[in-house]
């Protein structure tokens, strides 16, 4: 079985063809691809491959520091920083947004109603007729529905531009976070660390002045001719004895303070 095809209805199906490549071709924007980024799979001047494949980056800070000072001061942090919450309503904002420009591909209904009263003076002009009515009420309704067919793709990019936005402030909430955390962490291992200068400092100073003491009782029990006694020896040990223990034995809570308080 044949089918004749006319001139008339091939001129119909060229025509059909054309429309079809030129709806097309006029689309808004390009699809979006993502840019081919050459990366060495090596670092340079890598002297041997890694025993473990595991990264420090995998690592949760908490499993890493493994402090619970530092975990706390680092959840209050997250939970009072303004800034990011800041970063956590842009990303509701930008969500919401999301969602509204996604509504544009759905059909809209659009309802409208009035009601109106009127009254006409029976005291004028021109009186009002026997009979009539003088008030006067309206009631008006109506309804509209429209469909945007998205032939060019207006509606499609607009969509993917807004997915694209969340995503990025979803990013930089995160970055916000890291940053902070970072922040924190650092600040709170400064301040251990000016703690430990400062005990060493302290302790320091307790063996100097030991040492002052101990170098005046000598000098005070050093006999002035030169000569040692057994009468002597015995005096120097009991003074000794009374000195005690250097204060540099003191307990070490006693000479540090908890570095998170002041974090």
């Amino acid at each position: 079985m044949k089918i004749l095809v006319g001139p008339a209805k091939a001129g119909h199906y060229v025509v059909a063809l054309v429309i079809a490549v030129l709806t097309t071709a006029c689309t808004v924007g390009p699809n979006y691809k993502r840019p081919i980024v050459t990366v060495p799979e090596t670092y340079r001047d890598k002297a041997a491959p890694p025993q473990s494949t595991a990264s420090l980056a995998d690592v949760q800070w908490f499993d890493l520091f493994k402090d619970e000072a530092l975990t706390r001061v680092v959840n209050t942090a997250l939970k009072q920083n303004f800034d990011l919450r800041v970063a956590a309503e842009r990303v509701i904002q930008a969500r919401e947004q999301f969602r509204i420009t996604g509504s544009e591909r759905f059909p809209t209904v659009n309802a409208s109603a009035s009601v109106g009263s009127s009254r006409t003076s029976e005291i004028g002009a021109v009186p009002v007729p026997a009979g009539a009515n003088p008030q006067v009420s309206s009631i008006q309704a109506g309804f509209s529905v429209g469909w945007e067919l998205d032939v060019w793709g207006r509606v499609r990019r607009l969509n993917e531009a807004a997915r694209a936005q969340y995503l990025a402030t979803e990013e930089a909430r995160r970055g916000v976070v890291t940053t902070l955390i970072a922040d924190v962490s650092q600040t709170y291992l400064s301040l251990r660390t000016l703690d430990a200068q400062l005990e060493i400092a302290k302790r320091t100073r307790d063996i100097a002045n030991d040492n002052l003491r101990l170098t005046e009782l000598r000098a005070r029990l050093r006999p002035r001719n030169g000569n040692r006694s057994n009468n002597y020896d015995h005096n120097h040990i009991d003074d000794l004895a009374h000195v005690g223990p250097p204060r540099c034995m003191a307990p070490l809570s006693a000479l540090s303070r908890p570095a998170a308080k002041n974090v």
